[in-house]
């Protein structure tokens, strides 16, 4: 009996760790986003220019296309089919192909992206 009670308890905790995936998670996030702060390896510019634009392409996936510059370097990412995971409507994972690019949200002032293409660049933007 006490096995059932251990193992009802061990089921929960399982569950409870697992990455909420809302019916409706991706029109929390989409929209125009400004840049606002672009980072690599060797340099950071706090003032990019360019945009993302993330469009839904159903309830819980988004397509995001980035296209800007920072300096004399061009920047262009294009990702379709993103999942958007999250606990809540003020911070969502996305993930492109299983892998972790980013995440949105709201910080209470903006809604805001910040993408990691590579793990040497850094792009965050912000809803305008």
């Amino acid at each position: 009996m006490k096995l059932r009670y251990i193992f009802l308890a061990a089921s929960l905790s399982l569950a409870s760790c697992a990455t909420a995936i809302g019916p409706e998670t991706a029109p929390y996030i989409t929209g125009s986003y400004s840049f606002a702060e672009y980072t690599t390896a060797t340099a950071s510019d706090i003032q990019p220019i360019g945009t993302a634009v993330i469009t839904a392409t159903d309830d819980s996936h988004v397509s995001i296309l980035v296209k800007g510059t920072s300096g004399k370097t061009r920047i262009s990412y294009s990702y379709s089919n993103v999942s958007v995971n999250g606990p809540g409507p003020d911070m969502y994972t996305l993930l492109y192909k299983g892998k972790p690019i980013g995440e949105a949200g709201n910080d209470g002032l903006n809604r805001y992206l910040t993408l990691t293409p590579t793990s040497s660049i850094i792009l965050k933007a912000i809803e305008y």
